[in-house]
C-alpha cells in the first residue's frame, strides 16, 4: 500500500478534482436516501470541499499478478488503522470512495501511473463530535467451537 499525503496549494487543486466524483454517486445517493434528502445535501457540501480538511491522504495499492485481492486487503487494513490512529489523536477522518470515479484525473495531477487509487481520506480537527450511532446487536453471531 502507498499513502500520498497532500497539503497546501496542491491540496486545493486536488480537492477541486476529487469533488467531481460526487457527480457519479449523486444518483445512487438520491435513490438510497430518498426519505432523507438532508443526507444527500450534507454529502454534496462535504464533497465540494472534502470537509475543509487541511490534509488529504490518497490511498493506493500496487496490483500484483499473483494475488491482487491481497493488495486490496492490505491497503484496506492500512486505511482502517489510519482512521483509528487519527481518532485516538482527536482528529477526524473520513474514508471516501466517491473520488475514485475521477482517479485518472487525480493520478495525472499526482504523476502516478503504476498504482490503483482505493480511497481519499480527508484528515483534520472536527468542528464537532457527534455521538456514536447505536450499534446493531446482530453483527456478530457466535456459533461455538
Amino acid at each position: 500500500w502507498h499513502f500520498v499525503v497532500i497539503t497546501g496549494d496542491r491540496k486545493e487543486a486536488l480537492v477541486e478534482i476529487s469533488s467531481k466524483g460526487y457527480d457519479y454517486i449523486e444518483p445512487i445517493l438520491r435513490e438510497v436516501f430518498a426519505e432523507k434528502p438532508g443526507v444527500v445535501e450534507f454529502t454534496k457540501r462535504f464533497f465540494k470541499r472534502l470537509g475543509g480538511a487541511p490534509v488529504i491522504v490518497f490511498a493506493y495499492y500496487a496490483p500484483t499478478r499473483e494475488r491482487p485481492e491481497t493488495s486490496i486487503q492490505t491497503v484496506a487494513a492500512a486505511i482502517q488503522n489510519l482512521l483509528l490512529a487519527a481518532h485516538a489523536e482527536g482528529l477526524g477522518a473520513c474514508w471516501m470512495t466517491g473520488p475514485v470515479h475521477v482517479a485518472s484525473q487525480i493520478n495525472e495531477f499526482l504523476g502516478i501511473t503504476d498504482k490503483t487509487l482505493v480511497a481519499v481520506i480527508p484528515v483534520g480537527y472536527p468542528d464537532e463530535s457527534p455521538p456514536a450511532p447505536k450499534r446493531k446487536s446482530n453483527r456478530v453471531i457466535y456459533e461455538g467451537f
